[in-house]
């Protein structure tokens, strides 16, 4: 083998290797190109980024996973397919032409997938071109603003909030120093923006805040902060760090709201819990607490302590009479008096009503307490104005003393308001003290009130009746119906005993009603079968012309039973007169146009107000039997009667005389004019059967053929023109019959 031979195989070798190292060095190069192509498409994955190579036909020659996502396909339906068979041409313009296709541009559009979905998306378009700068087709980027705009929409609504939210806000930085404050903050503390940016907020001042919120990342509490014009104000503040990427605070964010209204709004709650909303003086409930703490310092002390118990007399008329803006302002002047009589560390309380309750600490003696009594008491009593209107009322007082009466509220409290009760029961306007004997009366009390209850529901009341006789005729004109009780288990229970209690229960008004209705069912039923021809009288309380609608029921009654009105008598005492006397006045008014009669009861026993009976218009005066009881040996006794029923008869009313049960009486009576009497001389309170009876007997000793004539009391006879009550049988008063006492 030559040289020349030699030189070309080695020439040959050579080519080979280069050739072989060049190839090597492409697959490298393309291998590195490859890995970097798929690098990136995962990249673009990760980022949520679609991303799609297109063929100079815009045929889809590749896609990544997350446009396959974007679009809702399979990467099987993609490939080969026109990109304009997904996205339209309106969202891709640069693809239009080549040369538009190879420049680089981006779009943001609403596009629509397969599922029907529309979201907003950025669609960027790149050209491709081979090494001789050649353009071989274009890559497309699709990414999804929805978070994007999800995001600024909700920074938007933030910042709104923020705008117009009536909490400060503000923004400091990790320093303290803000560097942004919301419209409210300057609202609140009246501090614009320039006064306060790049400084220390004032609440920095206390050391502990800013101490615990570098430590915790978190404060909250209730500080006091002065506006711009120097006024304090209560402000709940909220203080929060914003950790870094290194988790250290880089700024911190307050929140805080002006609560002077809220605590102005707790105050008022609380006062109104215990505060009486008229007086202003303590309620119920702070008078426990006020009373509890007071016991707590006397028992320390061993001190004496007192509580009374006031109970106003006659504001119930002021408050019927005059209205109830006169009856609060009446109690709001009588707080403002019990106030300025005690002393300023005394408790004064309203418990209710026209119920007051006082405490006294510390008194300095027991003849000091008695004399306070007295002072409260002229007090309460002065006269006073309300709205123009003269008004007066009087107090009745209880006391009782730490630690005789009790060592607790509720015993004291009880103690005092028996004491008080025992103050009314001895005439009102005084005061007593309380003892284990008003314990027992309270208890006694009580037990009648109740046993009084069941008796109304239980029918264990009934109704007697004592005649009303003439003295001359010894004709019957009238008769009192009386209400007793005879209790299954303590036997006869006296009316002065229980007809009180009902009164101050409010239980005389079914009493009254019921006693009524039965009265009139009685007398009619007398009337029908011609054994009574007269009229019956009833008492009336001052609770039945003061409470409830007494006319209404009045005539409710007279239509159910069917009685003639001109047979009923209301029985009436001074004393009902003088408690209220226009609305009293007023009621039996229309009691007057009904036809019934009223006749004043107990009359010399009270005020005798000559007054009351001119505009009353009444028909009799009964004399009271204290006075008929010493006829007619006793001179004055005597004198007092000739007196009444001469005045009664110039007033034209008639009389008649209670409690008679002598001759002696009688004559005495009929001399002077008064011819009306009842009392045991004639007839004790009998049963509805046994007046029957003595009805019956009563007729049996008249002339058999006498007619039966209706004969009232008072003047008065049923008129021609009102026509027969039903069943009576009655043959009508003959013409010019004569007052009944002549």
């Amino acid at each position: 083998m030559g040289v020349a031979n030699i030189l070309l195989a080695l020439a040959l070798l050579l080519a080979v290797i280069a050739s072989t190292l060049a190839t090597i060095r492409w697959i490298r190069s393309a291998n590195r190109a490859r890995q970097s192509e798929q690098l990136v498409w995962q990249i673009l994955d990760i980022n949520q980024q679609g991303l799609i190579r297109l063929g100079m036909d815009h045929e889809i020659l590749d896609v990544n996973n997350q446009a396959c996502l974007l679009l809702e396909q399979p990467r099987t339906a993609l490939l080969k397919r026109s990109i304009f068979a997904f996205i339209g041409q309106g969202k891709l313009p640069g693809l239009a032409n080549a040369a538009a296709a190879a420049s680089a541009g981006s779009v943001e559009c609403n596009l629509s997938v397969a599922s029907g979905k529309v979201f907003p998306c950025r669609i960027a378009s790149s050209g491709l071109a081979n090494k001789h700068g050649k353009p071989v087709g274009t890559l497309i980027l699709l990414r999804d603003l929805s978070g994007q705009a999800q995001q600024a929409a909700y920074l938007s609504r933030m910042a709104t909030i923020i705008q117009h939210t009536t909490e400060g806000v503000m923004m400091m930085d990790k320093n303290g120093h803000l560097d942004m404050v919301n419209p409210a903050y300057s609202t609140i503390t009246g501090f614009n923006p320039e006064d306060v940016l790049d400084k220390a907020p004032q609440f920095l001042r206390y050391g502990q805040i800013w101490a615990e919120l570098i430590s915790a990342g978190h404060w909250q509490g209730e500080i006091i902060n002065r506006r711009k014009n120097g006024e304090a104000y209560p402000e709940w503040l909220t203080l929060d760090a914003v950790p870094g990427m290194e988790g250290e605070a880089q700024r911190y964010i307050g929140l805080f709201t002006d609560v002077s209204h809220m605590k102005k709004s707790e105050d008022e709650l609380k006062h109104m819990a215990h505060y009486d909303a008229l007086t202003d003086l303590a309620n119920r409930t702070l008078m426990s607490i006020q009373l509890d703490m007071a016991l707590e310092r006397a028992a320390r002390r061993t001190n004496k302590l007192a509580v009374f118990a006031l109970d106003l007399d006659g504001f119930k008329a002021v408050n019927d009479s005059l209205g109830h803006h006169a009856g609060d302002l009446l109690l709001q002047k009588i707080a403002a008096r019990l106030k300025a009589t005690l002393r300023g560390e005394d408790v004064v309380a309203r418990m209710g009503g026209d119920e007051f309750a006082m405490i006294i600490e510390n008194p300095p003696s027991a003849i000091h307490i008695g004399h306070l009594a007295e002072k409260i008491i002229a007090a309460v009593g002065k006269p006073m104005d309300l709205h123009g209107n003269r008004a007066h009322v009087t107090a009745s007082l209880g006391i009782a003393i730490f630690p005789q009466d009790g060592q607790d509220a509720s015993i004291l409290l009880k103690a005092a308001d028996t004491a008080m009760y025992a103050s009314k029961q001895a005439g009102r306007n005084t005061y007593r003290y309380h003892d284990d004997e008003m314990t027992k009366a309270a208890n006694q009390r009580m037990t009648l009130e109740q046993g009084l209850r069941q008796a109304l529901e239980n029918n264990q009341l009934e109704l007697c009746f004592q005649p009303q006789v003439n003295i001359r005729t010894g004709q019957v004109p009238g008769v009192e119906a009386l209400v007793r009780w005879n209790h299954p288990d303590q036997g006869p229970i006296y009316p002065a005993e229980f007809l009180s209690v009902a009164e101050e229960t409010g239980l005389i008004l079914p009493l009254g009603e019921w006693a009524l209705r039965l009265a009139c069912t009685q007398v009619q039923s007398w009337v029908q079968e011609q054994l009574f021809t007269g009229s019956v009288s009833i008492n009336v309380s001052g609770q039945q012309l003061e409470q409830g609608d007494f006319f209404s029921m009045v005539k409710r009654v007279l239509a159910e039973t069917g009685i003639n009105p001109k047979r009923l008598a209301f029985e009436i005492s001074e004393g009902i007169l003088l408690r209220n006397t226009k609305r009293v006045m007023a009621e039996l008014g229309q009691l007057h146009t009904l036809g019934v009669s009223i006749v004043i009861d107990d009359f010399g026993v009270g005020y005798s107000s000559l007054t009351y009976l001119k505009y009353l218009s009444a028909q009799g005066i009964k004399i009271n039997q204290r006075f008929v009881l010493g006829l007619p040996g006793d001179k004055n006794d005597a004198a007092i009667t000739r007196a009444i029923i001469a005045m009664g008869h110039s007033l034209g009313c008639d009389l008649i005389a209670e409690g008679v049960e002598t001759e002696a009486q009688q004559t005495f009576l009929a001399d002077q004019g008064c011819l009306l009497a009842q009392g045991l001389l004639y007839s004790k309170p009998i049963t509805a059967d046994e007046f029957r009876n003595w009805l019956r007997e009563r007729q049996l000793r008249t002339v058999p053929d006498a007619p039966c004539t209706d004969i009232l009391p008072f003047g008065r006879r049923l008129a021609d023109s009102d026509g027969d009550e039903a069943g009576e049988g009655r043959q009508g008063d003959a013409p010019g019959h004569p007052r009944w006492w002549q």
